[in-house]
């Protein structure tokens, strides 16, 4: 198990995960390369102090990441998890039923501590958003009727709320990666993007019409579980999904159905953001790869249409990325 410390990563036993660290204009870049993941972590603060950090990791081994509480200062906090899903623990008690987060908005205030369950061959991309609580309580432009009470109420609460990611917001946080921006600049559009998804989760939080997330059986989530193991593992070759529903037990309308309620995507979507994010990471690690290579490794037959995407997600080309 690992933490987050003022934005560093640190073991159970106290020990830093080593990383490379670069610094512009109070933007702060951590590298990271070791036995259980590779990738970045930035991290920032906004002149309304609002502290912003994201995450883009491709995980190797199976490895809990740990977000602590904090009884002296009542914040609120927002996790959006934009990659694959992960399991959490609202404390670090091995009973706890572990909850499934997907494409989903984790809200909370900063008494609580949560463990995230990362998975091994999956990518972790997400991003934190936290800020005083009180600075927005007695927020003085905006009177905004029962404003105060929903702050009040979320302050004292003991759990976890879930929204599911909007379009919206998973376009911030793909732009937070793929726009190449430094200097003022850079950090004036990071600012920009850390308070429109604050406001988004604040929208999401306290609409009046929110409905409870529909709860899945055991059964249902272990078979949902496993058909995506299955795309993981075989995303070179995947089997057929009406072959898919029979290996986990479900017929194909059910499986497709409970898939799209737990990931926010379609299996096709989510087979697609496997092998483009394989494809991401095999550049990364080696820039001299074609794209005719780069489509054949990851079970493309048309290089033009894995370009276009790459391009769709990312923002750039596969040439022009690295």
């Amino acid at each position: 198990m690992f933490s987050l410390k003022e934005n560093e990563l640190v073991g159970s036993d106290g020990r830093v995960f080593e990383t490379t660290e670069s610094h512009d204009c109070g933007v702060y870049t951590r590298n990271y390369k070791n036995l259980f993941f590779d990738g970045t972590i930035k991290s920032c603060q906004t002149a309304d102090k609002i502290s912003l950090t994201s995450f883009d990791f491709q995980i190797h081994e199976d490895v809990d990441l740990l977000f602590n509480g904090d009884e002296y200062r009542k914040m609120l906090k927002v996790l959006c998890n934009n990659g694959d899903p992960v399991n959490y623990h609202l404390s670090k008690t091995v009973s706890e039923q572990a909850l499934v987060l997907g494409k989903e908005m984790l809200i909370s205030n900063n008494l609580l501590a949560y463990i995230l369950g990362l998975k091994a061959n999956r990518t972790f991309r997400a991003v934190t958003i936290e800020t005083d609580l009180q600075n927005l309580i007695n927020e003085k432009y905006c009177d905004e009727p029962g404003k105060a009470e929903q702050l009040t109420k979320l302050a004292a609460k003991s759990t976890t709320e879930t929204q599911p990611l909007t379009q919206r917001i998973q376009d911030i946080i793909m732009q937070m990666w793929s726009e190449e921006t430094s200097g003022l600049k850079g950090r004036l559009i990071l600012e920009s993007q850390a308070v429109e998804l604050l406001a988004q989760a604040y929208g999401l939080s306290f609409k009046e019409d929110t409905q409870a997330k529909p709860t899945l059986s055991p059964a249902d989530m272990q078979a949902v579980e496993e058909a995506a193991d299955i795309l993981h593992k075989e995303f070179k070759t995947p089997p057929l999904q009406q072959d898919l529903s029979r290996r986990v037990g479900l017929n194909l309308n059910k499986l497709s159905s409970l898939f799209q309620q737990v990931f926010g995507l379609t299996i096709n979507k989510y087979l697609l953001n496997i092998r483009l994010e394989k494809a991401r990471t095999m550049l990364n690690n080696n820039p001299e790869l074609t794209v005719v290579q780069l489509s054949e490794e990851i079970g493309f037959s048309n290089p033009s249409y894995f370009i276009r995407k790459f391009k769709e997600v990312y923002g750039k080309t596969p040439g022009a990325y690295v």
